[in-house]
């Protein structure tokens, strides 16, 4: 990812949540929780070797699943998935393009979704100077859960950049939690990476 964009997007992500990453689980409290993976242990006559754990980045196609198995997205071509990182799940572009999907927790979230939404987009506005465009919140749909989403662009003085960033955050909520959606790009390829965004968002599929 490049430096530039990835720094957006970490703080993107903390001023919207109003939080750092939040990490997945326990959204109930607003707290992070740490999720444990199953282990298995192998018994045989000969001498145990210690176990050892690999991480990988995943295929560039196919099912890509949230660190949580809330849900799954697909990869459009010439993107890949890496380590979360605090994210349930982080996708990037081979331009450079980025999409990380967080939990805002009850401690931080609004009465509604879209209430959540709006003071995402004042917390933007106030701490980046960021431009909302035109339309400003708009209702979309995850899965078949009601959505808000607004666009905006970030100027490139917020951080000391050679370009602005463009921007899209989404606000939906399953099972009484809320997912928080965060999209960047650089001006010159957001539009063509908007189609790739959509697409991603068209194939997720809640697991329960």
């Amino acid at each position: 990812m490049r430096p530039a964009v990835a720094a957006l997007l970490s703080t993107v992500l903390s001023i919207l949540a109003a939080v750092s990453f939040v990490a997945c689980g326990n959204s109930d409290t607003g707290g992070s929780a740490t999720t444990q993976t199953p282990t298995s242990t192998t018994t045989t006559t000969t001498t145990k070797k210690p176990a050892t754990t690999t991480t990988t980045a995943s295929p560039r196609a196919g099912a890509i699943a949230a660190s949580d198995g809330s849900f799954t997205v697909n990869l459009p071509k010439d993107w890949r998935s890496e380590p979360a990182q605090g994210s349930l799940i982080q996708l990037i572009g081979d331009d450079g393009a980025n999409l990380a999907v967080t939990v805002n927790g009850a401690g931080v979230r609004g009465p509604t979704t879209k209430d959540s939404a709006e003071t995402g987009e004042k917390n933007l506005i106030n701490n980046l100077k960021a431009t909302i465009d035109p339309g400003g919140i708009e209702s979309s749909t995850v899965d078949g859960e009601p959505a808000w989403r607004f666009t905006y662009t970030v100027p490139a003085a917020s951080f000391q950049q050679a370009h602005d960033t463009r921007g899209r955050s989404l606000y939906v909520r399953h099972r009484d939690i809320e997912y928080l959606v965060t999209f960047s790009s650089t001006p010159e390829t957001f539009g063509g990476d908007v189609a790739n965004y959509e697409s991603i968002m068209q194939s997720w599929k809640w697991a329960d």
